[in-house]
């Protein structure tokens, strides 16, 4: 079997700049997943609409309690150790998935090159240097303290021009 494209939805927030920026390259699906090392996946979210592309560099299925603290890092969820980051991975999913458990099987999936015309875009404003009121650590996800303007569905911090985040409706 070739190349396949393998859909899989992102939920609004964080996690869509995470794969932006490059510090999620990786993601934990509940159940055995039909995905394959060279598919490529398709990242989308139909509630903020976006879509990105990325080559799948691995896939191992295992129980949820055998998820490394590395694996569960790069797909976002934090925790010193894997088992508080498979308490709080299962306390997230507990009310979509209200019978998970340690025991429950998962795939895990890496990946990388994350491309398209988000991407792009992403990276030409995450370059923009950061003003004086913005600090060195660059603009949180709240935008608290900030002014900020909205322009088509998008967050800009008002004094530099740099992009913040999706408008949440």
């Amino acid at each position: 079997m070739g190349k396949q494209k393998v859909p899989f939805l992102v939920p609004p927030g964080p996690a869509r700049d995470m794969i932006l920026a490059g510090t999620k390259t990786a993601t934990i699906r509940v159940g055995d997943r039909m995905c394959s090392v060279g598919d490529e996946l398709v990242l989308y979210c139909h509630i903020v609409p976006w879509v990105v592309m990325a080559d799948v560099v691995s896939v191992r299925r295992c129980k949820l309690d055998e998820v490394t603290a590395q694996e569960f890092a790069d797909a976002g969820h934090d925790g010193p150790t894997s088992v508080s980051a498979a308490k709080q991975f299962i306390a997230h999913l507990k009310p979509y998935y209200p019978e998970i458990c340690p025991d429950f099987i998962v795939t895990v999936i890496r990946f990388t090159n994350v491309r398209g015309a988000l991407v792009d875009e992403y990276k030409a404003t995450a370059e923009k240097k950061f003003c004086s009121e913005c600090g060195p650590r660059g603009h949180d996800q709240k935008t608290q303290g900030f002014p900020v303007v909205v322009r088509n569905k998008k967050v800009f911090c008002k004094t530099c021009g740099a992009y913040v985040r999706p408008l949440y409706s």
